[in-house]
């Protein structure tokens, strides 16, 4: 939607570098803009670059701890013990437990087992309580996937019962870190930091390649599992960047080629075209589907799926998970037309924050509802759930707020809390609910930061001469997403003709471009369309039956500065 109060900014850069760079690569000016203001200046580096390749050769045994979790994984081999791999509810931890079971099923003959705890009866990580129940079940060798980094007591007691842990992570360690016999973490400032923030999945897969050089996997190819690692890391949104964007652009095409059969089925069930695949269908189709039977109650369905080889059986397992994401967004819907009100009835002010709790609410639902609000009201929002005699649920906020730092300041009321600057997941007694709300109100929150709320223009665009050549050219440098946000280009002075759609959005046929863009949530700009405006958009190729098509995303508009 149009935000007229959002600054444009556009840095200098000399056109005779654009020039430059546009003669030496043979590209339009308009993608050499965006390189050279996205600090691309290395002709060879932007080479690699467009190509989807990497200038620096991948290296996963310079991991820490790499070497000493390959050789206690290939001791469990030899030794046929039993091996259990502990993962998490969402899509980056199920994508982890369903990359390294297949590896270790498919290619070094491990009977391994899985558990996946449920968010409600189990909440995240680690228990002692499950640890005695594995040991009790004759695991000798348990592999934590997108969690454990900080369940020190946890490691600690299966340490000292006998049981051998590998941790798998990329969340901040504990300080002390976990005692655990081998701790695969890109945060552990060792060996990963050429290639940027990982999901769990990619150091997962980080750990397959480091099997596959150390012994002799039997039809192992690399290439196989990189859907699993490309649709783990764009629903944990990580930077796009490096290796992320290098393993997501290979894994979006391997699913557009030779889907494995469970997303298969699944894409078949939802009607998302394979063919016409994208970054952005995996954060924002695929991947809530995938999160659903998670959120409602078992994860293992999800899991199921990804490790499915039988049509039949994922067909009917994409059913059943298409099914939970339809109550899941029956459940959300309801849930927050219900915080809406209590918001406008004054319910839910603290300080800055929104808080709000709810006895009969969904757990599964509240970052999803927080995310709405803060959406809605442009304010932090804590959504919590009654779960026996605790509240538990999820903070969200906007960009300018950093949500961590302000709980920090109440850390002394919460019993269990960590996050992201953006998202965080708490708990707290519930007598304690009113203590929050007055702690909130009297906690600071971070100064809104003019910069990160402009749009930052990556090109200035002559629109009679921008093209669909252009257009697919600047495709190449996604896929698009955190860290590697679509470009936005700045058109001036253009015409056109804008019609209401579905409610609130408009579609705009563009004179000097020669085609449609489209507002969502831009009914409030129709009106401007009627004389000559400046507008940012984002170019995007649409597939329709076979052939490309360019159509434009609008960012802001405004009236021209060169109109008379």
């Amino acid at each position: 939607m149009p935000r007229g109060d959002r600054p444009w900014v556009i840095s200098p850069i000399p056109k005779p570098d654009i020039h430059a760079l546009s003669q030496a690569l043979s590209i339009p000016s308009v993608v050499a803009q965006i390189l050279l203001r996205r600090g691309f200046r290395d002709v060879d580096e932007i080479r690699c670059y467009l190509s989807g390749d990497l200038c620096d050769p991948i290296a996963p045994m310079a991991l820490c701890d790499m070497p000493t979790a390959t050789t206690r994984i290939l001791r469990a081999v030899a030794e046929r013990e039993r091996v259990l791999i502990y993962g998490d509810y969402d899509v980056d931890g199920l994508t982890s437990a369903a990359l390294l079971w297949l590896v270790l099923h498919d290619h070094l003959g491990v009977e391994a087992g899985y558990h996946i705890p449920t968010r409600i009866g189990d909440g995240y990580g680690l228990s002692v309580a499950q640890i005695d129940a594995f040991i009790e079940g004759g695991v000798g060798l348990l592999i934590t996937v997108d969690s454990g980094a900080a369940a020190y007591e946890e490691v600690a007691y299966a340490r000292a019962r006998g049981l051998d842990v590998i941790i798998i992570d990329h969340h901040p360690p504990s300080d002390p870190p976990p005692p655990a016999l081998a701790h695969l973490n890109p945060l552990r400032g060792c060996g990963a930091a050429a290639h940027g923030s990982l999901a769990a999945v990619g150091v997962t897969y980080m750990l397959a390649l480091a099997l596959a050089e150390v012994a002799p996997l039997p039809s192992f190819d690399p290439h196989a599992y990189v859907d699993l690692v490309a649709l783990g890391t764009v629903a944990d949104v990580m930077p796009l960047t490096g290796l992320n964007r290098r393993w997501v652009r290979q894994g979006v095409e391997r699913m557009r080629k030779q889907p494995r059969a469970g997303l298969a089925a699944l894409m078949n069930v939802c009607r998302i075209s394979a063919v016409a695949l994208s970054a952005r269908d995996l954060g924002f189709r695929v991947s809530p589907r995938l999160n659903a039977p998670g959120r409602l109650g078992d994860a293992t369905p999800a899991l199921r799926l990804l490790i499915c080889e039988d049509r039949a059986v994922s067909w009917g397992l994409a059913r059943q998970i298409e099914a939970e994401n339809v109550r899941r967004r029956a459940i959300e819907r309801h849930t927050t037309r219900e915080a809406i009100e209590r918001v406008e009835a004054g319910e839910a002010e603290a300080g800055r924050v929104l808080l709000l709790a709810g006895d009969h609410w969904h757990l599964g639902v509240m970052g999803i509802v927080a995310a709405r609000l803060v959406e809605r009201y442009h304010r932090p929002a804590i959504l919590l759930a009654r779960v026996g005699d605790q509240y538990r649920g999820s903070a969200r906020s906007p960009h300018d707020v950093n949500i961590k730092a302000t709980l920090s300041a109440c850390d002394a009321l919460l019993e269990r809390w960590g996050g992201h600057e953006m998202a965080v997941g708490l708990a707290l007694p519930i007598a304690r609910l009113a203590a929050l709300r007055e702690a909130l109100g009297a906690a600071p929150l971070e100064a809104p930061d003019e910069g990160a709320l402009a749009f930052h223009i990556d090109a200035e665009i002559e629109p009679r001469r921008f093209s669909r050549f252009d257009a697919q050219i600047i495709e190449r440098l996604g896929p698009f997403g955190e860290g590697n946000p679509p470009p936005i280009l700045l058109a001036r002075g253009v015409r056109g003709r804008a019609q209401r759609v579905n409610g609130g959005h408009i579609r705009v046929c563009l004179e000097e471009l020669g085609c449609d863009a489209l507002g969502w949530r831009f009914s409030e700009a129709i009106d401007l369309f009627e004389a000559p405006v400046d507008i940012l958009f984002s170019p995007h190729i649409e597939l329709q039956n076979g052939r490309a098509r360019l159509t434009l995303r609008l960012k802001d508009v405004r009236p021209s500065e060169d109109a008379s």
